[in-house]
């Protein structure tokens, strides 16, 4: 009989974390995590001197409600509660969680293609905006720092690009930040935009200076 993965698995990191250059101002039960200690060391200045921390993180192992932008989010805030109960310290959601990765590209009608990426853009998020400010709220009430996989719709007056995004939580419930995939793989192109020299950063958190990749 197959063993059914944990929705939200957690891990114990010892480590110092790494410092970088920071930006600019910048379903069922998820009990019983996997927990285990890693030999992970990286570094931290706190008044000149190298601290060691433990740190508590979660990956969350769950799907979208797909193209659901308010169905999505209300499922974050449920794990985000979890994962408050569970006492991490930073919890990651996969790509492009909020609300769909586009797996559907070169297999589906081109009217279906098309209905489909209309739908990805209506449930795209702006940064900042309403959502994210529930987003906010909901990491300010676990206390758990967060970065959730996206699909972004750009800030600029009048553009529909759409980017695959990472946005990064802090605990205390403000942004600390976001980056954009540099450059969107083949017909990913279709539907992202490439990020630039902006994305290339860290984001200061409580627990450190933290940075983000996307594949």
């Amino acid at each position: 009989r197959p063993r059914r993965r944990a929705p939200l698995a957690a891990v114990s990191l010892s480590a110092r974390l790494a410092c970088g250059s920071p930006c600019g101002a910048s379903s069922g039960s998820f009990l019983g995590p996997a927990r285990r200690e890693l030999g992970l060391w990286a570094a931290r200045e706190r008044e000149g001197t190298m601290m060691q921390e433990k740190l508590k993180v979660g990956a969350a192992q769950i799907a979208p409600r797909f193209l659901d932008k308010a169905g999505t989010i209300k499922k974050i805030g449920q794990t985000l509660a979890e994962a408050g109960r569970l006492g991490l310290d930073l919890l990651v959601f996969p790509e492009t969680f909020l609300s769909a990765y586009p797996y559907w590209r070169g297999a589906v009608s081109v009217r279906r293609e098309t209905e489909l990426t209309a739908a990805m853009q209506r449930e795209s998020v702006r940064i900042p905006s309403a959502d994210t400010e529930e987003l906010c709220e909901m990491a300010r009430r676990a206390r758990v720092n967060c970065v959730i996989g996206l699909n972004e719709q750009d800030d600029r007056p009048g553009s529909m690009t759409m980017y695959n995004s990472l946005l990064v939580i802090s605990r205390d419930g403000r942004v600390a930040g976001r980056h954009r995939k540099l450059m969107p793989t083949h017909s990913e192109r279709v539907y992202w935009g490439m990020g630039d020299a902006r994305d290339v950063c860290t984001f200061d958190l409580d627990i450190g200076r933290l940075g983000g990749l996307i594949c």
